[in-house]
């Protein structure tokens, strides 16, 4: 995935990175960092083993651990964070001031599933076939194994919150039975910005969440990265 990051951002300067500095304590434990604001004094990180845990950035140590099924990585704005199980198929939001055990029919996860079925034990379900979570402040954006890409605003409540699909190529798709457009590739920026590359255009589209636009053409690369 980093890898994928790595070609986005090569070949578009319209997404800015966000370091998060993570003490090497923490890394050695075997937890993976995220990126957050840099003011965020406290920072979600998940564990491959079976955990996520709440970093303490001040004190640089784990101020909390909890036990997660399957955790696939966790994307986070201001001190609200979502984790994500399961080979990124379900997503968990995460109460700071009460987070719970993230495990599927768990008593103690019934109160933090983002779930709306009617237990509300289980995970909420991500875009099908998601792959990839990539974020940047108040944005993230979902690829999927079909090449679809969605985005979802953080902080936003309700149904607004919830990942939505883009493609650059809708409209020609309904009016003239276009195919879909197919992601190789995704980065977010902090402001909204998604870049996307298409190896089967060798190019790459803009989009700006912030604003719900496209922004220009497609890009065409003169020496594309591999597929």
């Amino acid at each position: 995935p980093q890898r994928r990051f790595g070609r986005v951002a090569a070949v578009t300067a319209v997404v800015a990175a966000i370091a998060l500095v993570v003490t090497g304590a923490v890394i050695a434990q075997g937890y993976d960092t995220q990126k957050s604001e840099a003011v965020e004094s406290s920072v979600w990180v998940t564990k491959a083993s079976g955990q996520y845990a709440r970093v303490d950035t001040d004190l640089k140590q784990l101020s909390t651990v909890r036990d997660a099924e399957d955790p696939s990585g966790v994307v986070q704005h201001g001190s609200q964070g979502i984790v994500f199980t399961q080979g990124f198929r379900q997503a968990w939001d995460v109460d700071p001031a009460d987070p719970k055990a993230l495990v599927e029919g768990s008593a103690a996860a019934a109160s933090t599933s983002s779930s709306e079925s009617s237990g509300g034990s289980t995970g909420a379900s991500t875009p099908s076939g998601t792959r990839q979570v990539l974020s940047n402040g108040d944005w993230a954006a979902y690829l999927t194994d079909a090449g679809t890409v969605y985005v979802q605003q953080l902080s936003a409540q309700g149904s607004a919150g919830k990942p939505v699909p883009i493609d650059p190529l809708q409209q020609e798709q309904t009016t003239k039975g276009a195919e879909g457009y197919v992601a190789t590739a995704v980065a977010v920026g902090a402001d909204g910005t998604v870049a996307l590359y298409s190896a089967k255009e060798r190019a790459v589209r803009v989009y700006d969440a912030a604003r719900g636009t496209w922004t220009g053409d497609a890009a065409k690369l003169a020496s594309p990265p591999p597929a």
